[in-house]
Formats: C-alpha cells, sequence, structure tokens
C-alpha cells in the first residue's frame, strides 16, 4: 500500500506543494503562541473537524476504508504547525511520519527545498493560512485515497 500512498503524493504534488507552504511561513525566530481556541475557531472557519487529544495537545482525524485506516495528526507549539500520517494496512506493520518526512518519499531532495520541516505561524493571519493550506492539502490526499478505494469495490 506504501507504493499507492507515494503515487497518490504524486498525483497531488505533495513535496512541492508542502515545501510551497513551509517556505512562505519560515520566520523561526518570530513564531506565534497560539491556545486550542485559536485552533479550533480556524477550524471551524474552514469547516475541518478534529478530535483533540489533550495529553499531548495535539488534533487528529481518523479515516477508514475496507482494511485500510490512517490518523491525520496536527500539533502546534511556539508556532510550529506539524502534522502527520500514520497509515494502517490490515494486518501489516504501521508506515507513515510527519508530513516533511512523506514529502521525501516522493521527492528525495526536499529537505533542501524547503527551509524549514514545517510552516511557522507568527500571527493568527499566517495560522489561518497554514491551516487553510495545509487542510487543501490533506483535502487533495484523501480524494486520491478516496478514489483508489472507491474503484477497487467497485
Amino acid at each position: 500500500m506504501k507504493e499507492n500512498i507515494i503515487e497518490f503524493l504524486k498525483d497531488v504534488d505533495f513535496s512541492k506543494k508542502y515545501a510551497f507552504i513551509c517556505n512562505q511561513y519560515s520566520n523561526f525566530n518570530e513564531g506565534g503562541h497560539f491556545n486550542k481556541k485559536d485552533l479550533s475557531e480556524i477550524f471551524n472557519v474552514l469547516n475541518f473537524d478534529l478530535k483533540y487529544a489533550s495529553h499531548d495537545k495535539s488534533f487528529f482525524k481518523d479515516y477508514e476504508f475496507d482494511s485500510f485506516r490512517f490518523r491525520f495528526v496536527l500539533t502546534y507549539k511556539y508556532g510550529f504547525i506539524e502534522c502527520f500520517y500514520t497509515f494502517f494496512n490490515g494486518s501489516d506493520l504501521p508506515f507513515g511520519g510527519r508530513l516533511n518526512d512523506i514529502s521525501e518519499w516522493e521527492n528525495k531532495n526536499f529537505r533542501s527545498e524547503a527551509e524549514h520541516n514545517f510552516p511557522i505561524a507568527t500571527s493568527k493571519e499566517d495560522l489561518y493560512g497554514i491551516l487553510s493550506s495545509l487542510f487543501e492539502l490533506h483535502s487533495a490526499l484523501l480524494d486520491k485515497i478516496e478514489k483508489h478505494f472507491s474503484k477497487k469495490n467497485i
């Protein structure tokens, strides 16, 4: 299944788009301080539903297609917005990682193309821009996965 995910990443130009987000929001020294409420308000505006896990101050959403499942996780600290995917395929070992690591599955040069491994918000406007862009990229990947499984079930 990992090979399929890599193809989906290529189809949506994941690495290039994620590098653009990281480079557009890259002021490392001016990272803002945001709280759960700040992020939740933007999620509501963007109509993106994530659950909150208080033990690690993260948000997540689970998806399931037949025996394939995956989790999208978003963490925030000091303005750093870091996301992860974990993919579960039946009884196989889970695979995944941070978006910068996953970007390297598609493009081995990702680290030289992105100034930082994740975007950094310095203001609520930045936070909105980052979340909007990340959710758009996530939705494009999710669409590819959904189409793959709907074709498989026909």
